[in-house]
């Protein structure tokens, strides 16, 4: 895609791809933050001559003057103490105006969604105070239908009134979003609405939402800092004080290399450090955002672990769960029918999954997701709607006397687009089927108000849970919209807090940032547990606990040798944790430290004895550096416990034939191809055989490893790769060529 650009200075038409224009932006940010500002400056110079705007390069001279004045009385000695205050003011100066060009550009000709929607937008006639007036006005007549008598009221009338209040809330949520650049006189007309308590809570939702969307597209410190201040404003209900938080530190997250010279977001965030209830709040919205990273690995475990298994259960029970008759107090009962699903390993899944949506995990994403076709979501604005049973498309089947409504709409596990697809969901079926599920659900309201009453309020688990579906919102929308890929996905990001200047700096004492270390070892983020648990070193008491877990966060990052420092570390405080010595025994293994592990091992065995995994890794330790006497005692040991049949007999019969007991490995061998065998074992026995002179064999054995799995190609690449052990048995190089061709011969279909 290409912009046609008309330049001020030369009387022909400039082509420029979008990738340059951000190749340019990139190189001007490159050199504001490396402090090269004549740099900046020229690179900014040359932007601003693509435009036709006579402006900009009217304030790249003011900027440039400004500059050389300061650099000129710094020279001369001239003590300044607002200096580095002008330096800071002409750094956010060259970044705004590069902004602004860029934006200029793009928004001439790019046919990406927001600069559309933006110059639509310039074309409507109605100021953003005039919609807000507008849309008041719509839902004061809302109201008024609404006080008339139930045989006053017309349906029509309510879908016409609704049709009218949505269509003003995608405008304003709209005019919000290609706002640009963001004046201070808008900045105050958003603050305003969502400030006022007597503005419905869609309307404020929509405002907040749309200001980080702009965020997103173009920084503004006066957006973000709305966004904070919307937060700090106690009169403001919790619901959209916290969503304003949550979208102020996505917008931060985003621009966090602009952040350093904001010393605006410094004050605020001094008022928030000191300030109890905002540090936990931050620590919240910190807690979910991470939660998020998850989801999609919450959702491949659903679909690649959960659904399979369910796919697999045994026809019989699956007839049974299907049959219309079905009692779930008769399945609870049945222990036949409970030890399928236990064998099948649903239940397992089931209880995990249960768990996870307890501790707060996305576990419907995969479900719901399926459920974002509906025309209700190419509508941008829909997808940050709180759920409403009077929205247009569903108010004709969620009544406030529909048992369905009273689960949707006070249901804590779901967030409000994943209502809205349940709900459009209903109002997409049949009238007959819908009736029949509102007659089942009509039964067990009962039982449904009870569950939903059973809870005590807890103000902390609503804050939480507030944002924690906030968030859901949002992940939706970034990840499920249908143009998506327009939108900087925040979700694609590390979510890390703790890169924000300033707002970083009030999570930094020790209980936050193990809480968050914590948080981010169970949800296997292991890089980032290990760069704050590092950060807890310096500062915490060392305990056995962190050290092992700093071990295990580089263990899992193959950073094996700082791992085994970080184990030995916890060793030094408890000896004897078994844990830490498998893992140490472990670590030390890949790195081919194996008499050391060897070590380890023993250790481990004096502290479990008959451990059969303990017993298998010294077996293999002592198999590894050679002493296949010692190696076989342990795999006999093994075998004597468990009676493991071939998988126990093949280390044993491999041992034998390392150690040129040949007979006996044959014996074991054959007692292993009797059973359920491999194309291994044949090429083994072949070995086996080989090295006692019994080729014709040998060459039969290593032919039935074709019957068994192998291709040809697989079998020869095997019997090279252990040519060096052949050697070691007296099997010359050049004798197994000979091998090779014969093979070849007898299975010319395969060469």
């Amino acid at each position: 895609m290409q912009l046609l650009l008309y330049s001020q200075y030369e009387p022909f038409i400039i082509i420029m791809e979008y990738e340059q224009l951000e190749k340019e932006k990139k190189q001007i940010t490159f050199y504001v933050k490396n402090r090269r500002l004549v740099e900046a400056l020229a690179a900014l110079r040359k932007l601003a001559e693509t435009s036709s705007n006579w402006e900009h390069m009217n304030t790249i001279d003011s900027l440039e003057q400004s500059y050389k004045y300061l650099i000129h009385y710094a020279v001369e000695g001239v003590a300044d103490p607002n200096r580095n205050e002008i330096h800071d003011g002409i750094v956010n100066q060259i970044i705004k105006l590069t902004d602004v060009i860029i934006n200029e550009l793009y928004s001439k000709e790019s046919p990406k969604l927001y600069y559309t929607t933006m110059r639509i937008e310039k074309r409507r006639p109605d100021s953003l105070t005039s919609i807000i007036e507008k849309l008041k006005i719509a839902n004061t007549n809302i109201d008024d239908y609404n006080s008339l008598e139930p045989d006053k009221r017309e349906t029509s009338q309510l879908h016409d009134l609704l049709l009218e209040k949505e269509d003003l809330e995608i405008k304003f949520f709209k005019r919000i979003w290609v706002s640009y650049p963001v004046e201070k006189d808008t900045v105050a007309t958003i603050a305003n609405v969502v400030n006022d308590n007597n503005a419905p809570i869609g309307v404020r939702t929509l405002a907040i939402t749309a200001s980080m969307l702009n965020l997103l597209e173009h920084y503004s410190e006066n957006l973000l800092m709305m966004l904070f201040d919307i937060y700090a404003n106690s009169e403001n209900i919790i619901d959209i004080r916290l969503k304003a938080l949550t979208c102020a530190i996505i917008a931060a997250l985003i621009h966090k290399k602009r952040l350093d010279y904001s010393d605006e977001l410094k004050s605020r965030c001094e008022v928030f450090a000191d300030n109890h209830e905002a540090a936990n709040d931050i620590m919240n919205v910190f807690i979910q955002l991470i939660r998020s990273r998850g989801t999609e690995k919450l959702m491949r475990k659903v679909r690649d672990e959960l659904n399979p298994k369910i796919m697999n259960i045994s026809p019989e029970l699956r007839r049974k769960l299907q049959s219309q008759d079905f009692d779930e107090t008769e399945m609870a009962t049945n222990p036949e029918w409970q030890e399928m699903l236990d064998k099948s390993g649903i239940a397992e899944k089931m209880q995990e999954l249960n768990q996870m949506q307890m501790e707060g995990n996305d576990v419907f994403m995969s479900s719901f997701s399926q459920l974002k076709n509906f025309p209700f979501f190419y509508v941008i604005s829909n997808w940050f709607l709180p759920f409403d049973a009077n929205h247009s498309s569903i108010h004709h089947v969620m009544t406030n006397n529909n048992p369905i409504f009273t689960m949707v709409k006070k249901s804590s596990m779901f967030c409000d687009s994943d209502k809205f697809s349940f709900a459009l969901s209903v109002a997409s079926i049949p009238e007959a089927q819908r009736s029949m599920m509102v007659g089942q659900f009509d039964e067990q309201q009962a039982q449904i108000k009870d569950l939903m009453n059973a809870e005590l309020p807890d103000p902390k688990k609503e804050r939480e849970n507030i944002t924690n579906k906030f968030v859901q919102n949002l992940y939706r929308f970034f990840n499920l919209f249908n143009k998506k890929s327009e939108f900087v996905n925040p979700f694609k990001t590390t979510m890390n807090v703790m890169e924000i200047p300033y707002l970083s700096n009030i999570l930094e004492d020790s209980d936050k940032l193990n809480m968050i270390a914590e948080f981010y070892f169970k949800q296997q983020f292991y890089e980032d547990a290990l760069t704050l648990f590092r950060r807890l070193e310096k500062t915490m008491q060392p305990s056995s606990s962190m050290f092992q877990k700093m071990g295990y966060c580089l263990e899992m990052e193959t950073e094996l040798e700082e791992a085994i420092e970080y184990y030995r570390k916890a060793e030094l405080l408890n000896e004897n944790d078994v844990w830490t010595l498998k893992h140490i025994a472990l670590s030390l293994r890949y790195c081919s430290k194996t008499a050391e592990a060897l070590e380890y091992y023993k250790r481990i065995e004096a502290l479990q004895p008959d451990n059969i995994a303990t017993t298998k890794n010294i077996a293999g330790c002592y198999l590894e550096i050679g002493n296949y006497a010692e190696a076989l005692k342990y795999f006999y040991k093994v075998d004597y416990i468990v009676n493991g049949g071939p998988k126990t007999l093949r280390p044993i019969a491999w041992c034998l034939f390392l150690n040129k007991e040949y007979e006996k490995s044959e014996n074991t061998y054959r007692q292993i191809l009797s059973g359920k065998s491999n194309a291994d074992d044949y090429i083994n026995m072949g070995h086996v055989l080989l090295a006692q002179g019994k080729i014709k064999e040998a060459v039969q054995s290593y032919q039935l490893s074709l019957s068994h799995g192998n291709k040809l190609e697989d079998t020869l690449k095997t019997i090279n790769s252990d040519s060096g052990i052949l050697m070691e048995a007296g099997v010359e190089k050049n004798f197994l060529f000979l091998i090779f061709d014969k093979l070849r011969f007898d299975n010319p279909q395969q060469d």
